[in-house]
Order: structure tokens, then C-alpha cells, then sequence
């Protein structure tokens, strides 16, 4: 069988100049939905935002309105203007698997991130075919995410258990899997391709990058159980953690409205979260060594206490050369990265 063309956008019946094309840039409501936004607009791209909410997370009303928040906030504070009329896109996707009655019934053990309790997908690759409609329609560049140099990292080394080497839990996440989507979508659309725009930075990085920005904390959230913020996953101490580092510990009890170092219920997780258990969180965090680097900063700099705290100090993980995790976390990384370069040499300088 002869196969097909890739489907060409018509930039004429669209009114459009091929090379002033607008991107459209992915809106989960965080803080590196955030920073993907401010890049490209510190850039002077024009672009659109992408929303897309998920069955296993609950209503659709609750996701949207957490995600809205930001980019709302966003449009109205930041955008420049040369990018004044910003179309905001939004899609429900149901999924029937993970959040049917089949899981339900024979996989009744199973049990996930979301707010329902069970399976869920962290949205990727999926919401770049359900933005493909709005490709066509509004002819846009790049698809652009928000995934870290992190996301690269495995949570499970040389696990004699599960028979695997390594497993990671962000591989969807990843510059290995963006490469393989790209090859993909160049048999669909024709001049059409995503790319991360944090890929360059580690996530201790980025919460460095956004502490220039306090204002933003009423409007971003992270949890994958409740939005915005549950206060009993890793994923909440993970955040609680850096945005102490990085912002004044008041605006962030503020938000959390209590102190997540100093929960007994959430030991588990923070000896996962430095390395003090055989793997690391099974979340959407960072590595190991980037938890202690911000934890180490609340510890001896903020002077910030909790149970946590005191496991970072009994197990001597203040003696650890932080200066050289400084070095390595602080970096900008320009290989492994699918950013075109249009687009790189205009945003380099804002990491």
C-alpha cells in the first residue's frame, strides 16, 4: 500500500504568513506551565494556550478552573503586546480504560495518583493528537511543553524485585520520548512538531527562575490527588519543599496552610524524596540529589524545622558537597534538546 502525505496546512486560506506562524503552548496550571509561557513571551513569540483535563482527575469544571486561573493571570500580567489577542483552547478527553468500568471491574487492585483513586496518564503524548484540530484550524508551529531535564531521570535503579534495570515514571515525559513522537507526527502534519522549553533545565533550576515571581503562588498548584494542593502526597512535599527554598516560608504555609516537613504520615515519602529508601517517589518529581540541595537550603539557611528536617540532619546529608549539586542543578544543558533554534536563540538568555 502506497503510503499517504503528510497533511499540509493551507497558511493562505487561513490568512497566514508560513513564516510568522503562532505556537501553541501546553496549560497544566503549574509552575512549569508558568515559565513556559514567560519564555516564549519574554521571547516575543506570538502564541496560543492549550488546555486539556482528564476524566481520572474528576470534574472538568474543578481542572479548568485551577488551569484558567493561571493563564488568565498570565494574559492579564505578563503578555506583551505584540500578543494581545491570545486564543485559549480546552479539551475533555473521558478515558473508558483507566476510568471505565473495565479497570473497575478486573483490575480492582489497581490504584492511582488521581483523585478517584485509580490508573491515570499524565496526559502526554495523548493531548497532542486531541490538539491537532487546532493545528490545522489556527495553522500553529510548535506544540510546546513544559517538561523538564529532570523528567529524564529513572525512580527505580537495579530493581532485583521487578526484574528491571531502571523504570521511570516520567517517560513520557522525556527527551527520548518527545524525539519518537516527532518522527511520528512528521507523517501526519507537514511543518508541524513539539518541543519542551524546559528541557534545557533541571526543575531546581526552574523553582530558582520563578522565585522572581511570588505573585504567581495563589495561581499555580501541582497536585496529581487534589487540587490545588492535597498536603499528604509526595508530590505536595516535594513542592512544599522547593517553594520554601526558593520563596518566604509565610506565603507558603499561607498556601498549604500547614507545615508538610513536620508530618508523620508523610515520612515515607521524604525518605524516598532523599534517597533514604530503595527508590525514589513514584511521582512527577525531580532527582534525588535536587530535593537535598532545596531541602538543605531550608535546613541551614532558612533555618526551617519538622521531622523531615531532622531525618535530613540524623542521616548526615548536610555534610554533602552542595556547592558541586549547585553547580550541576544551576546549569543550562543545550544538547538533548529538541528546540529549534529560532526559537532557542531568542529565549537562551531568559533560563
Amino acid at each position: 500500500m502506497k503510503s499517504k502525505n503528510p497533511i499540509e496546512i493551507d497558511f493562505k486560506k487561513l490568512g497566514l504568513n508560513e513564516n510568522d506562524r503562532p505556537f501553541l503552548i501546553s496549560n497544566g496550571g503549574g509552575k512549569d506551565s508558568f515559565l513556559s509561557m514567560k519564555l516564549i513571551n519574554d521571547g516575543k513569540f506570538k502564541f496560543s494556550i492549550f488546555t486539556h483535563g482528564r476524566s481520572e482527575y474528576g470534574r472538568c469544571d474543578h481542572q479548568y478552573k485551577y488551569q484558567h486561573r493561571l493563564s488568565d493571570f498570565f494574559i492579564k500580567t505578563y503578555n506583551h503586546e505584540n500578543n494581545k489577542d491570545i486564543q485559549k483552547h480546552q479539551v475533555w478527553i473521558h478515558d473508558d480504560f483507566t476510568d471505565g468500568i473495565f479497570t473497575t471491574i478486573n483490575f480492582k487492585d489497581i490504584v492511582g495518583e488521581c483523585v478517584q483513586g485509580k490508573p491515570c496518564q499524565v496526559g502526554f503524548p495523548e493531548m497532542i493528537f486531541d490538539s491537532l484540530p487546532f493545528v490545522l484550524l489556527y495553522g500553529y508551529k510548535y506544540f510546546i511543553l513544559g517538561n523538564e531535564r529532570s523528567a529524564n531521570s529513572t525512580q527505580v535503579e537495579n530493581s532485583k524485585e521487578l526484574g528491571l534495570d531502571t523504570i521511570n515514571h516520567q517517560y513520557l515525559k522525556s527527551y527520548d520520548s518527545e524525539k519518537r513522537l516527532n518522527e511520528l507526527l512528521k507523517f501526519i502534519i507537514k511543518d508541524f512538531s513539539i518541543f519542551s522549553v524546559l528541557r534545557p533545565v533541571y526543575d531546581y533550576k526552574i523553582y530558582k527562575n520563578i522565585s522572581k515571581y511570588p505573585e504567581i503562588l495563589p495561581y499555580v498548584h501541582s497536585c496529581n490527588v487534589h487540587k490545588p494542593w492535597c498536603s499528604s502526597c509526595s508530590k505536595c512535599a516535594y513542592v512544599f519543599c522547593h517553594f520554601n527554598s526558593v520563596y518566604d516560608p509565610e506565603l507558603i504555609l499561607k498556601e498549604f496552610g500547614q507545615n508538610l516537613f513536620d508530618r508523620d504520615d508523610l515520612i515515607k515519602y521524604w525518605k524516598q524524596l532523599l534517597g533514604l529508601d530503595t527508590q525514589n517517589a513514584f511521582e512527577c518529581v525531580g532527582e534525588i540529589d535536587e530535593l537535598r540541595n532545596a531541602m538543605y537550603i531550608c535546613a541551614t539557611k532558612k533555618g526551617l524545622k519538622g521531622k523531615a528536617i531532622d531525618l535530613f540532619f540524623e542521616h548526615g546529608l548536610d555534610k554533602i558537597d552542595y556547592e558541586a549539586l549547585e553547580k550541576k542543578y544551576d546549569n543550562v544543558f543545550l544538547d538533548d534538546i529538541c528546540i529549534p533554534d529560532e526559537v532557542l536563540t531568542k529565549i537562551k538568555d531568559f533560563y
